[in-house]
């Protein structure tokens, strides 16, 4: 898995938006990507999920979240409400 996005961190957690590799090299060229300081993290670009009829997402964007030591776009889904299925015929 090839991984060149990057991404702030503050305060232990995800800050701001994710940085593609060519960029943070040429904003931060002293820093080495092989062994990022605690102020940066990997970044993995994850595609939203298919969704079923009766699904929808909680948020019409990711949230970045920590998983196995990379931030990752997280999806939140939800089933639809009877209300909100109703909507649909």
């Amino acid at each position: 898995m090839l991984i060149d996005m990057f991404i702030r961190v503050k305060d232990g957690q995800p800050f701001g938006h994710p940085i593609m590799g060519g960029n943070f090299r040429a904003t931060w060229p002293e820093i080495d990507c092989g062994k990022l300081p605690p102020e940066f993290a990997y970044f993995l670009r994850v595609p939203p999920p298919k969704l079923t009829k009766h699904q929808i997402f909680d948020t019409p964007n990711p949230i970045y979240e920590w998983r196995n030591g990379i931030v990752c776009d997280i999806w939140n889904v939800r089933d639809m409400t009877e209300e909100e299925k109703q909507k649909l015929k």
